[in-house]
């Protein structure tokens, strides 16, 4: 059965109306026209060339019943399904080409999806033309649209890593290889401009150019080049975790690590200095939030997976992260933006701190040796008390809201403890890290004489409160 494009017009038009049996009668027959010959074409050139008639609602309906007719026909699953030609899908793949600069959100983001979902089901090979035209599009010079054309190669690397068949890893092993080395130019662009925007205006002036609308200019200004960013970290994420068996074995690789913990001190050290402007210095700087987030995600998983890949940085990552959880403001409990950040740092320096991939053998690699002698300077230096007085005296430490909760109940306050998530509670993950490093040998016995003196002084200095707080109150009542 043929498809008439103004009848499915009309039937897009009837799924969107508030009358329930009419917006019924119109999605049965949506669904019925998944099997005539042209559904999908049609659905395309509605998207490519609407018709006048057609309203933005009804051309977001078309892109998604093109996703969900492609995640069902695209191979034939059921023998009562037929599947989609291949003719309709050489004419799906070229539309959805000219669709990388979709300048609507919602529409982007739904296509990202079929993009996505296109080439994880058939692989790459079978479609040559997507990555060297989204390279393209994420090379332009434009932000707003360099940041369009990353989202769509995000969305398409991230597919392709999930797929764990032993041949398709082999497959996005040789991808990682040819696509790192494409991005570097990208990279260093897009990290270029925004530092440089940042650095050269006034906390306030950049506050302002951090939150201004991203229609204000052409180019996208401040938000653009922040979002491209975080795409980039994103992408450099799948890449890095998935894309090789032996991390460390890559030279490129590991000098990225070292490059994300660059971006996380100039980051930071923004966030700092936009958060004191006058006007919307807050607001400006948790837009810098992901540029934090993300990379400290990357540097706490590589850790974990690939430890030797952060022989060259592992140093440095140390000494960031203990800083950050000794001098940056604690929130505990609120689950903002800052206390994930600082879990996922304090969660890279426990693995790092008691990972046994770091102990000496006669196997041993020399990146192995590098990083044994990388903890052995910090376990005897003063970053190992340090690390576990900010543990004892920040992060454990309960706030007058939660002291209230566990007066009131505490049976379900403890309940709720035991069962929280250590990547989503600093308390449960310095608590977690202070175990580790009492179970481990290089400094099991410096933790917890440490901890036991800190334990102690803070319960001397609560006694002592206590007692002024009761001679206080005594005088008080006493004068009256």
């Amino acid at each position: 059965m043929e498809l008439n494009v103004n009848e499915l017009v009309n039937v897009l038009h009837g799924a969107l109306q508030p009358e329930e049996a009419l917006r019924r009668a119109n999605e049965d027959a949506l669904q019925r026209a998944e099997g005539c010959a042209g559904y999908c074409t049609a659905l395309v050139q509605l998207y490519v060339v609407p018709p006048p008639q057609l309203a933005a609602a009804e051309r977001l309906l078309a892109v998604l019943c093109l996703k969900n007719t492609v995640a069902r026909r695209w191979h034939s699953r059921r023998e009562d399904e037929e599947a989609i030609s291949d003719a309709e899908k050489v004419t799906i793949r070229q539309g959805l080409l000219g669709s990388l600069q979709e300048p609507d959100r919602q529409l982007a983001a739904q296509l990202q999806v079929i993009v996505a979902q296109i080439a994880r089901l058939d692989g790459l090979q079978a479609w040559p033309e997507l990555m060297p035209r989204l390279l393209e599009e994420a090379s332009r010079p434009a932000a707003s649209e360099a940041a369009r054309g990353l989202s769509f190669l995000y969305r398409v690397v991230k597919q392709q890593a999930a797929r764990r068949l032993l041949p398709h890893r082999k497959q996005f092993f040789l991808l990682a290889a040819e696509l790192l080395p494409r991005l570097q130019p990208i990279r260093a662009a897009t990290y270029q401009a925004f530092a440089v925007g940042l650095a050269s205006l006034s906390a306030d002036a950049a506050a302002s150019w951090l939150v201004a609308d991203p229609g204000s200019d052409p180019a996208g200004g401040g938000p653009a080049l922040l979002h491209a960013a975080a795409c980039l970290c994103k992408i450099e994420r799948q890449l890095l975790l998935h894309g090789w068996a032996s991390l460390h074995q890559c030279g490129e690789a590991c000098a990225l690590l070292s490059a994300h913990l660059d971006v996380l001190g100039g980051m930071q050290a923004q966030q700092s200095r936009i958060a004191a402007a006058a006007v919307t210095g807050a607001a400006a700087s948790e837009k810098l939030n992901p540029l934090l987030l993300i990379p400290a995600k990357i540097l706490m998983e590589v850790q974990d997976l690939h430890p030797l890949a952060m022989a060259e940085c592992l140093q440095r990552a140390l000494g960031f992260f203990l800083t950050q959880l000794t001098e940056r403001t604690l929130h505990s409990g609120s689950g903002d933006a800052s206390e994930r950040f600082l879990v996922r740092g304090l969660m890279f320096l426990r693995n790092a701190l008691s990972t046994s991939a770091y102990l000496p053998s006669r196997t041993s690699s020399p990146e192995a040796l590098h990083c044994h002698q990388t903890l052995q300077l910090f376990f005897s230096t003063a970053a190992l008390p340090q690390l576990c007085h900010a543990l004892v005296s920040r992060a454990l430490l309960l706030t007058e809201e939660e002291l209230a909760e566990y007066e009131e109940d505490p049976e379900t306050y403890v309940h709720e403890e035991s069962i929280a998530r250590e990547t989503g509670s600093l308390r449960k993950c310095a608590e977690r890290c202070l175990l580790a490093l009492a179970d481990t040998n290089g400094c099991r016995t410096q933790v917890q004489g440490d901890v036991h003196m800190h334990v102690h002084m803070l319960h001397r200095h609560m006694l002592h409160r206590h007692r002024h707080g009761h001679r206080h109150r005594h005088m008080h009542m006493h004068m009256h």
